[in-house]
């Protein structure tokens, strides 16, 4: 009897998924912020928040082989390398650019999405910063598009602003998606770019009011009525300067007066007069405030006004009050007649 051989073969499928049925998902246009060139002109010590400008990005998701009947998320992480600015964390910080920072208190979240102001704090899924659902839908065709968009703001944050030129270019963020309870459960990355970018270009300028050339008629003054021993005194001249033009909710205004002749008497604050030919000597001019008070008025120091109250609110035109008079001191024996005019630069500080 020949000997008979029996083969056996034994085929198992085993179901792969062929890497066409993956779901995949990118994203129109890519995402980029440019701010251009803005100018700002903003008290030092604005409120922390406000806003300089905003941009919106407005994105659209295509997908296929998407399971019908899942949750799908978009998720914006933004990028916590930048965390937080100048310690607040409500803004994302633009390093080279001081006290200001990015903002995305604006983007809209779908209800039941998680977003808040607070970028940079601990959540469950970052080390130190937040995530934004940007996206939170049911499926409903394996090849579906959807509409979402992030909304930026450029704000100043905490601290005082500094006057001056500066700009911004970086990664403010990337984004993902995920399908909610599908297996494998894991956030993916989009097919193109997710990486987020954003440029700026800032020149903060100063927030100050206006001032006018002010000249103050002393009149003529006898040279008898600051002859004699001791230091003596004209009688003084009111005047005022005009500040005008200016902007409302500013928390504090300054000046000082530096000037532009010789100190005659440091002590007493008197500074000489013009020092031409026909000029006067032995004499010099000194300032107090108008106060009703005998205030000598220091040269460059700083001095707190008094009337920007009364127009805080609304901005405009206000007048500080001065007074002036020809003074002689009390180590000047003689005081020639002659022209006795003198300058002062006034600088205002704004807070």
């Amino acid at each position: 009897m020949r000997g008979l051989t029996l083969f056996f073969m034994l085929m198992l499928t085993v179901g792969v998924a062929s890497a066409r049925d993956i779901p995949r998902c990118s994203l129109t246009p890519a995402g980029s912020l440019a701010f251009g060139a803005q100018a700002v002109t903003l008290p030092r010590d604005a409120v922390s928040g406000v806003e300089i400008a905003r941009r919106t990005i407005s994105y659209r998701m295509s997908c296929r082989n998407l399971p019908v009947g899942r949750m799908i998320a978009v998720k914006f992480r933004p990028n916590v390398d930048n965390c937080p600015a100048h310690g607040d964390p409500n803004f994302l910080s633009t390093n080279s650019i001081p006290n200001v920072g990015f903002s995305f208190a604006g983007t809209r979240v779908p209800p039941g999405g998680t977003g808040s102001s607070a970028i940079c704090t601990n959540s469950a899924t970052e080390v130190n910063g937040r995530f934004f659902d940007l996206v939170l839908q049911r499926v409903r065709d394996s090849s579906e598009t959807f509409d979402f968009s992030i909304s930026t703001a450029l704000v100043k944050t905490s601290g005082s602003l500094q006057t001056g030129f500066a700009s911004y270019a970086g990664n403010i963020g990337t984004m993902d998606w995920v399908l909610l309870g599908h297996y494998p459960y894991k956030n993916r990355q989009f097919e193109n770019n997710d990486t987020i970018s954003a440029s700026a270009a800032v020149t903060v300028n100063a927030l100050t009011c206006s001032i006018p050339n002010v000249r103050v008629a002393m009149g003529n003054v006898a040279t008898g009525a600051l002859t004699g021993p001791g230091a003596r005194a004209a009688p003084w001249k009111n005047f005022s300067i005009p500040v005008e033009n200016c902007p409302p909710d500013l928390n504090r205004i300054r000046f000082k007066l530096d000037h532009l002749n010789p100190m005659l008497d440091r002590s007493n604050h008197v500074m000489a007069v013009t020092g031409a030919s026909d000029s006067a000597t032995g004499v010099g001019i000194q300032i107090g405030h108008d106060d009703g008070n005998e205030t000598i008025l220091a040269f460059s120091q700083m001095h707190d006004v008094t009337g920007y109250s009364s127009i805080q609110s609304t901005g405009g035109r206000f007048m500080i009050a001065l007074k002036a008079r020809y003074f002689k001191p009390a180590v000047v024996t003689e005081v020639v007649p002659g022209k006795a005019d003198a300058s002062a630069l006034v600088t205002m500080s704004y807070q």
